[in-house]
């Protein structure tokens, strides 16, 4: 190991003095910029930095691949730029850049209340057959996240010893099928890994060689002239694997060629020979769909922020850390972005991003950590860069770039930043990571400084490519009933309790797995819509909430994930929990109401309370009853806040947690804050309900098929309001549900067990 520590440390001292600019550290090699939208246009504001005299903008739309100029040799002292021919609806990619050298620059991506994007796209699923049946159900839960936030699913099964050649076959029998909609693949599992080139781009003599190539799947030329086994001899390695001759089943090309045509992403969750974390890689495979599931359904939020750790400096112009600076700066602003331990920082408190570079050899890095630190410390990190010498060659056992996504953290998505350069910054206006992967790999002469060894084969996006920066909590209880003789459908659901929600789309399928079609094109701001075809039972239905996201450079529409009708009544929640509601009580505090059922495997019950829903607060423990029936459990917080969030973790035996949906309450008496019990009920329910003012409120009870068994016009008075329903012991045991309609005509829906 030391040898190599000391292999990586010369080699960066011998690059060309050339490169070398006035920066002596990487975060100089970068602006801290944010991106305002003012009534007239898009203002640009950096910092001054050092060694810079003035500054040049550039501009480019998004489709295009080089920037046009649009200012030269502003003074130094003139840190803000304004570009007044943006419109509602638009974005463009800008590039603030030193008058002096191109290396120091950053890059934005700006724009104004861009559309929302109902349609992402169609993505391939390769997944690794190895899985097929023992993870079935995880799968099941990803492919539906990803239909819920708008992609199209393909999906095709592969074996671990198919050629990589049939593989790609697969992949561009898709892309020719659909070019324009085709987006990306995503390969889950080990699936078969091609390699290519005499390349290093550690720079180390000892691992010159064909490494991974997952390029080779992005490359969509349907003609593989490009990619040949015909020329290379190279067995200097001191690892067999990266051995490269003629015939071998490795490809000859080290640099992306002329034919080359980048125009998917790929990415890939491989958790397989790692195990200093887990022997089991199904294990680990299975665990990190669960928290891939957990991060974009909202259940763990991360606060926009981002830590900084380099061990490597700066060396002749070539300062690794750069791609963190970089990066985050632009992505999420100043003062958003510290220096810090990586593990330290992101042990004590949650960052969307991270960076952290040091000589490395395949299963750690000097002053960062190995693999196995990952198994033993909690990363509360979403999206990660480490650099250092060997891992970035990732097929290999206890890889230390693969570890964040094979570890219990929090960690989705890795790659290898310092070899050539990264750059991320169009996801700030809710592109997901795929795209910045295309960015990067097919960075030709578009974005600056593109690092040593751009063009090489080499890069790799470990993890899921489709995940976005920008999570917000999802409606729910999606429910769709046949009304008038079903002649027309009524639609019902639980709003999302993110308050800066502005409404809310409607979109209906003929399955899930069909295309689904936006009904309203003007927003819907009540939680129930009528769709005016008939009744089908078969059709799916889905709602989306939408907000305006406000990011350090710009806004866009930000359409949540969805809630679909054919899953209100079979809803997987977290652990065994069926329900998790509250009410805001008038004397201040709030009652919090969870149903469960076959509990046996489940400890305790943790309630936790937020006031931001970042950092949460326990506020009471108690214990799982542990019987195989619904049970239900009830804790008043009487120091509750003016607006409060709370959560349900189960506790497992196994010390596992898992974490319930969001509550949002406000001590605003409304006629939505209502409560039902007992549940199940036997010949009574008792239904309890606030109203602001003296109102006229209609209460029905429904079977599953829209029913009603018996409805009550209630005269219900300001503040706090009790009804119940009697005679019901006739009613079969199940699933029913009550729907309050208030005098304004807004409806809400709760599922009851009888």
């Amino acid at each position: 190991m030391k040898k190599r520590l000391l292999q990586t440390l010369a080699c960066l001292l011998s690059m060309s003095a050339a490169q070398a600019q006035s920066a002596t550290t990487a975060a100089e090699l970068t602006f801290q910029v944010k991106a305002q939208v003012l009534s007239n246009g898009i203002q640009l504001q950096w910092n001054k930095q050092t060694g810079v005299n003035a500054y040049h903008i550039l501009r480019k739309e998004r489709s295009q691949k080089t920037f046009t100029v649009m200012a030269t040799n502003i003074p130094l002292n003139d840190t803000t730029y304004l570009d007044q021919s943006v419109l509602p609806g638009q974005a463009f990619e800008y590039c603030i850049q030193s008058a002096s050298s191109m290396n120091i620059s950053s890059y934005v991506y700006a724009g104004i209340e861009l559309a929302p994007v109902h349609h992402a796209g169609e993505i391939l699923l390769l997944i690794d057959s190895t899985y097929m049946n023992a993870a079935s159900q995880e799968l099941s839960v990803f492919r539906k996240d990803l239909i819920k936030e708008g992609w199209m699913i393909h999906q095709e099964y592969v074996g671990r010893t198919q050629a990589v050649s049939d593989v790609k076959q697969i992949i561009q029998s898709y892309y020719a099928a659909s070019p324009n909609q085709f987006k990306g693949v995503i390969l889950m599992g080990h699936i078969p890994v091609p390699y290519s080139g005499k390349i290093a781009p550690d720079a180390h003599a000892d691992h010159v060689g064909a490494w991974p190539s997952d390029v080779y799947y992005a490359d969509v030329n349907n003609t593989q002239s490009n990619w040949n086994d015909v020329n290379i001899n190279a067995v200097s390695a001191s690892d067999p694997r990266n051995h490269n001759v003629i015939g071998d089943g490795k490809y000859d090309l080290s640099v992306k060629s002329a034919q080359s045509n980048i125009k998917i992403f790929v990415g890939r969750i491989d958790v397989y020979n790692m195990p200093a974390i887990h022997a089991d890689d199904t294990h680990l495979f299975k665990q990190y769909l669960n928290k891939n599931h957990d991060y974009r359904s909202g259940l763990k939020k991360f606060r926009m922020n981002a830590v900084v750790q380099e061990e490597l400096g700066f060396f002749d112009g070539e300062a690794f850390a750069q791609n963190g600076w970089r990066n985050f700066n632009s992505i999420l602003g100043k003062g958003q972005v510290e220096a810090g331990d990586l593990f330290t920082k992101t042990q004590s408190n949650s960052y969307i991003w991270s960076y952290a570079c040091g000589g490395g050899w395949f299963t750690g890095a000097q002053g960062i950590g190995t693999t196995s630190s990952f198994q033993t410390n909690q990363m509360e990190s979403v999206f990660t860069m480490l650099y250092g010498s060997y891992f970035g060659d990732w097929d290999n056992t206890n890889n230390f770039l693969r570890a964040p996504i094979a570890s219990p953290s929090s960690t989705l998505v890795s790659c290898w930043g310092g070899r050539p350069n990264w750059f991320f910054h169009t996801m700030t206006l809710g592109e997901p990571i795929g795209y910045s992967y295309i960015n990067s790999v097919d960075n030709i002469s578009t974005y600056y400084p593109k690092g040593l060894y751009s063009g090489q084969v080499h890069q790799s996006l470990q993890g899921d490519p489709s995940l976005k920066m920008y999570v917000y909590d999802a409606p729910s209880n999606l429910v769709a009933l046949g009304i008038d003789m079903d002649t027309r459908t009524q639609l019902y659901w639980s709003p999302s309790p993110d308050p800066n929600v502005i409404g809310y789309y409607i979109y209906k399928a003929a399955s899930e797995n069909s295309a689904f079609v936006a009904l309203n094109t003007n927003l819907i701001t009540s939680a129930n819509f009528i769709d005016e075809s008939a009744f089908d039972p078969t059709q799916v239905y889905m709602v989306r909430a939408v907000k305006l996201e406000q990011t350090n450079t710009g806004s866009f529409f930000n359409l949540s994930r969805g809630t679909m009708s054919n899953e209100w009544f079979n809803t997987a929640l977290p652990v065994n929990l069926l329900s998790f509601e509250g009410v805001a009580n008038q004397d201040g505090s709030n009652t919090l109401v969870w149903e469960t059922e076959n509990e046996q495997a489940v400890l305790a019950y943790r309630l936790e309370r937020s006031t931001d829903q970042q950092v949460f607060e326990a506020i009471a423990n108690l214990d799982a009853k542990n019987l195989q029936q619904i049970e239900s459990y009830q804790f008043v917080d009487k120091a509750a806040e003016t607006i409060s969030y709370y959560r349900v973790v189960a506790v497992d035996r196994d010390g596992q947690e898992k974490i319930s949906p969001v509550v949002r309450l406000e001590h605003k008496p409304i006629v939505s804050d209502w409560i039902a019990f007992p549940s199940p009920f036997q010949d009574q329910l008792q239904v309890r309900f606030f109203c602001e003012s003296p109102s006229e409120v209609n209460i029905q009870l429904c079977d599953l098929y829209g029913k009603v068994i018996q409805q009550q016009q209630v005269p219900a008075m300001e503040g706090d309001n009790r009804f119940g329903f009697q005679g019901l012991s006739h009613l079969s045991s199940g699933v029913y549900f009550l729907i309050l309609t208030d005098a304004d005509q807004k409806r809400n829906v709760m599922k009851v067990q009888k």
